[in-house]
């Protein structure tokens, strides 16, 4: 399923938005800025998530249980991350992460991003200036793999 016409007009993704949806690959266009609440959570054929610039903040939960989702680029513009929004997606290998300043979850309970199984199995690619802040950053340097953005 693609999702072009779809998200093509909005400019905020509402809490449990897509759930459940079955897009297999998305791109989330320039237009919108805020990924809400569990948005895309339990997209079961999901396998890669391109998010574009501008968005910058997404929600507690957001992609997690995507349990095939293999890759997601995030855009330079995130400024905040839910806690667990990439969480039991188990598959996940590849995290492109444009932004220079690691991205915060302002939550109270912000204990990972990730599934502790996929902390030992992703890459995460940062901005090679940036390799620092994210490996002494509290959550983000939990991931045993960050490596610069070729």
């Amino acid at each position: 399923m693609s999702n072009s016409n779809v998200l093509k007009h909005i400019e905020s993704i509402d809490t449990c938005g897509f759930q459940g949806t079955n897009f297999s690959h998305l791109r989330i266009p320039g237009n919108v800025k805020i990924i809400g609440w569990d948005a895309f959570k339990g997209c079961r054929n999901l396998t890669s998530v391109e998010i574009d610039e501008r968005v910058t903040h997404i929600g507690v939960g957001a992609f997690c249980n995507n349990y095939v989702l293999e890759k997601i680029i995030l855009p330079s513009s995130l400024e905040e991350v839910g806690n667990g929004f990439l969480a039991c997606c188990y598959e996940i290998r590849n995290v492109i992460m444009k932004a220079v300043i690691p991205p915060a979850d302002k939550s109270e309970y912000n204990n990972s991003y990730f599934s502790e199984k996929s902390l030992t199995t992703v890459h995460l690619y940062v901005p090679t200036q940036s390799i620092e802040l994210y490996r002494n950053h509290p959550i983000w340097g939990k991931v045993e793999k960050i490596l610069p953005i070729n």
